[in-house]
């Protein structure tokens, strides 16, 4: 049989196994995913140190939130497809370092202050270089054209959202309503834009501790910070102080149960915290150092060993904490107290014209909106310059499937191969053996022949 089918087609019978056997297990035992990846790199200084151009600490996080898989989705028009969750569950993200990283951490030191000493350590830097991969094993499969069109905006949305949340700037629009004053009682009103101020100053020293010497039209974000301090000190507070001493307020009876239900809360506070702290002072007053305290009762019985004066000093800790907040609570009591004794005080009215103070109120208004007319337009110079779309560089989805010379293919192919070539090959090398002693032999017993005819 061997001999007929001839000794080198056993090579050739086995290079065509090998493939039929490879190509089964490509296709159908161990498939290569479908699936489309991009990536996008951070290019900023301070990336490498976990730091979002604004100072935050960066987080990728965001991409997989479901929010923001929604809006992907309705923006690539596949919503009706496949759901956020889906793609959350098909979608991963990995963040990697450059090759020559150690190299880009040492060039980022300071020539002045570098130690030349110094280890680096690449656990104290993070990522800046991130990849993300769809996967197709939907319910509903996607094209090769809506998987990678599906990535695509995926990371220009991403872009978008990275300059809002580690840009400088405020979303107005969005909290217009929440700061809408005009159909507030007074004291909401002037709340609210205390809270309006406040964020603008929070902002602002928030950038300013990142970029301190950054200007626009001589402005900086200290200069915005010291104006919304001084609002709130001057404005804002007067507002507030001849609001609550007048007891003044659009619908009195409501804001008098507004201050009843809230002095009701603090003296169910205040009697809580009191039974807390004897509780504690009969503890501490009992307390021996190697006794054993049993805390709680019922089935929430704590066993504290008493056999260190770490349990002693906790206890006296605890009683410094209860006795701070027992004194808060009756300083709000008191406050509010006082602020329902002013509404019963004056309730057959006050003197005071309630157009005088709407007109106080508009007057902080326009300042305040002033304050963030100034917050916006710094906010969007420092985007120009430090989270713009130049700080983030992406590159266009690359789609990957079952193709056969890829390279998940090839290692089957040369798995499958490689041991039945090895086989034939050792077959081929037995059977030439196996002929080439056999020829010897013949020949051997031929000379023996002729020397006894000889």
């Amino acid at each position: 049989m061997l001999k007929k089918l001839g000794k080198w087609n056993l090579l050739i019978i086995a290079i065509i196994l090998g493939l039929i056997l490879s190509l089964i297990n490509f296709l159908a035992v161990n498939p290569s995913k479908e699936y489309a990846d991009a990536g996008f790199v951070l290019l900023y200084s301070g990336a490498e140190k976990g730091e979002a151009p604004n100072g935050q600490s960066f987080s990728v996080d965001v991409i997989k939130s479901e929010d923001f898989l929604k809006e992907v989705l309705d923006k690539a028009g596949l919503s009706d497809k496949i759901t956020s969750a889906e793609l959350a569950e098909n979608m991963t993200v990995r963040g990697s370092y450059p090759a020559n990283i150690i190299e880009q951490i040492k060039s980022w030191d300071s020539l002045l202050t570098s130690d030349p000493t110094r280890v680096v350590s690449l656990s104290d830097y993070y990522p800046t270089t991130f990849n993300i991969s769809i996967v197709n094993e939907f319910k509903n499969k996607l094209s090769k054209t809506q998987l990678t069109g599906l990535l695509n905006t995926l990371v220009e949305e991403y872009k978008t959202k990275y300059q809002k949340i580690y840009g400088a700037g405020v979303e107005w629009d969005k909290l217009g309503d929440v700061f809408a004053t005009e159909s507030r009682d007074y004291a909401q009103a002037v709340d609210l834009l205390s809270v309006k101020c406040d964020l603008v100053d929070k902002h602002s020293q928030a950038l300013y501790e990142v970029k301190q010497t950054f200007e626009n039209d001589g402005v900086t974000f200290l200069t915005l910070s010291t104006r919304a301090k001084s609002i709130m000190s001057n404005d804002l507070q007067s507002l507030s102080a001849m609001i609550t001493l007048d007891a003044l307020s659009k619908d009195t009876e409501a804001l008098r149960q507004k201050y009843v239900y809230e002095d009701d809360i603090q003296i169910r506070k205040l009697n809580a915290l009191t039974k807390e702290l004897e509780e504690v002072e009969k503890l501490i007053d009992g307390y021996e150092k190697d006794a054993t305290l049993y805390l709680g009762s019922g089935d929430s019985v704590i066993e504290v060993k008493g056999n260190s004066k770490e349990t002693y000093e906790k206890l006296v800790d605890e009683k410094t904490r209860l006795s701070a907040e027992l004194n808060e609570a009756r300083i709000a009591i008191n406050d509010i107290e006082s602020r329902i004794a002013d509404i019963d005080a004056n309730a057959d009215g006050t003197s005071i014209d309630g157009s005088v103070l709407e007109k106080a109120i508009a007057a902080a208004s326009k300042k305040i909106d002033a304050l963030i007319a100034d917050f916006d337009a710094l906010a969007k110079a420092y985007d120009e310059e430090y989270a713009s779309t130049s700080s983030i560089r992406s590159s266009s989805a690359v789609y990957h499937g079952n193709r056969l010379l890829s390279g998940s293919f090839i290692k089957a192919l040369i798995k499958s191969e490689a041991p039945l070539c090895a086989i034939a090959l050792i077959v081929i090398l037995a059977i030439g053996l196996v002929a080439e002693t056999r020829k010897n032999g013949k020949k051997a017993r031929r000379i023996a022949k002729s020397r006894k005819a000889a």
